[in-house]
């Protein structure tokens, strides 16, 4: 992709009270089976021509030059995306419409000279109300509060 990065969803084809129990992606390729696949039956053979795009989103820091590559698969939990940036800005959007929910620039605030490079994702843990997002970026590890993507001040 040239100048920016998109995430693409598209619709699902089912009414709101025939969605499935749990829709989420809860681990790194897909969960911890590792195995890429999803039980959810809404997209198959009969409908997937007639899919149209729900949302795009640019994450707004790919390199111009069209060199910027992404590798993170994206987390899903709760109705929530969790995912990185070519930059390795990690961020949270609404899974059903895409809007913003926060972002986190591990290189801001003095944190090093900027992000790039490969990360392959980000991981998530929840004990009780503690709910964190764990994302990786240069030589350090971040702790990330779920819902509002503040680090974790405890952590480290």
């Amino acid at each position: 992709l040239a100048a920016s990065l998109v995430f693409i969803f598209t619709t699902a084809l089912v009414r709101a009270d025939e969605a499935p129990a749990s829709v989420d992606w809860p681990g790194y390729l897909g969960g911890d089976d590792r195995n890429h696949y999803s039980a959810l039956d809404q997209i198959n053979r009969s409908n997937v021509a007639r899919l149209d795009v729900a949302w795009t989103y640019h994450t707004g820091d790919a390199e111009p030059e069209g060199r910027s590559q992404m590798q993170c698969n994206p987390l899903v939990l709760d109705g929530v995306l969790y995912a990185s940036s070519p930059r390795l800005k990690f961020f949270a959007l609404n899974a059903a419409t895409g809007a913003p929910l926060w972002t986190f620039d591990p290189f801001a605030e003095g944190g090093g000279p900027g992000g790039g490079g490969v990360n392959r994702g980000l991981e998530y843990w929840a004990e009780g109300a503690d709910r964190r997002i764990f994302a990786g970026a240069g030589s350090r590890l971040y702790a990330l509060e779920a819902t509002t993507g503040a680090p974790i001040a405890s952590f480290g």
